[in-house]
């Protein structure tokens, strides 16, 4: 009979804990999941990158990268304008305004990937 050593990470030096509910909800949506993880803070359901007023924007830790002068990238099987991609990357009131935050991708210096959803590389068409 096999011997459990345990499980890997609980060795880990660090710990975190988050919580899955958003400010006023304990049934968040991808918005305001996504924006906990980006950007460390709670908002609402249906805001990306700012706080539950809906006026103080955050920093995402990929600003912060930018910042520093690294690329940014964001792998996704979905559009870079959805939520949970544009939280690394975007602020908006509305999660549904994908117009605007495709063009803070391209603002932002947003690296788009080189390979399709699945993994194989893009082709021309």
């Amino acid at each position: 009979m096999p011997v459990s050593k345990g499980l890997s990470f609980a060795g880990f030096p660090v710990v975190g804990l988050q919580l899955t509910h958003d400010a006023t909800s304990f049934a968040p949506d991808s918005a305001a999941t996504a924006t906990e993880m980006a950007a460390g803070h709670k908002t609402t359901s249906g805001t990306v990158n700012y706080l539950p007023d809906g006026e103080t924007p955050l920093k995402t830790i990929a600003g912060y990268a930018g910042q520093a002068g690294m690329k940014i990238g964001v792998a996704t099987s979905v559009s870079l304008d959805h939520a949970e991609p544009a939280a690394q990357y975007a602020r908006a009131s509305h999660s549904s305004d994908y117009y605007d935050i495709a063009l803070q991708g391209l603002a932002n210096g947003l690296h788009y990937p080189e390979l399709r959803p699945d993994g194989r590389p893009r082709t021309l068409p």
